[in-house]
């Protein structure tokens, strides 16, 4: 008998195959990472008014964002870009474009700025189109995380933090998990 903190990680992952019930535990860590990542891109844009969303596990996920709260949502988007990379560079591009002509199209709204009604509707769907756009790929990051740690490939990879974080009270002879020590509470 082995403890499961013994295990080299091919041993691990073998005995991830074979038990049910450390299949279980590593998804179950792997669904608290996905949630926990999700959490932490959302943590970004919790302060943006006019912002809704839903995104899990699920078919139908969404981010909105309200016209009068674009410069938030912008300013928020780009301090998630800058500590966690969650846009492409080809977004990250777009992200860049917004940002200089929002203000422009603020301007434009307020009558600040004297354009064309049809420059005007091409710059509006532009804007809301890119808006869009960017919410899209928020969601397509956290959805991927999603996909990716309630996979088997996912639930895996979690196994390695499970047994760093239990593997010392737990041992093996390959198939079964036996806990080293019960301990009664009064």
């Amino acid at each position: 008998m082995e403890k499961l903190i013994e295990l080299t990680l091919d041993q691990q992952k073998a005995l991830f195959i074979k038990n049910a019930w450390l299949k279980k535990q590593a998804e179950n860590r792997a669904e608290e990472e996905a949630d926990f990542w999700a959490d932490e891109v959302l943590s970004y844009f919790r302060n943006v008014r006019g912002i809704r969303y839903s995104i899990g596990y699920c078919n139908y996920n969404y981010l909105e964002v309200d016209y009068n709260h674009y410069n938030d949502f912008l300013e928020a988007l780009r301090d998630a870009q800058k500590d966690i990379c969650i846009l492409s560079d080809e977004e990250a591009l777009i992200l860049s474009r917004l940002e200089n002509k929002i203000e422009f199209y603020r301007d434009c709204c307020s009558g600040y700025e004297d354009i064309s009604d049809a420059r005007f509707s091409h710059l509006e769907k532009w804007i809301e189109g890119n808006i869009k756009y960017l919410c899209d790929c928020i969601v397509k990051y956290i959805s991927s995380s999603y996909d990716y740690y309630y996979s088997d490939e996912g639930a895996a990879d979690a196994l390695e933090l499970l047994i760093d974080n239990i593997g010392a009270d737990y041992e093996t002879d390959g198939i079964y998990i036996y806990e080293l020590e019960v301990r009664k509470y009064a």
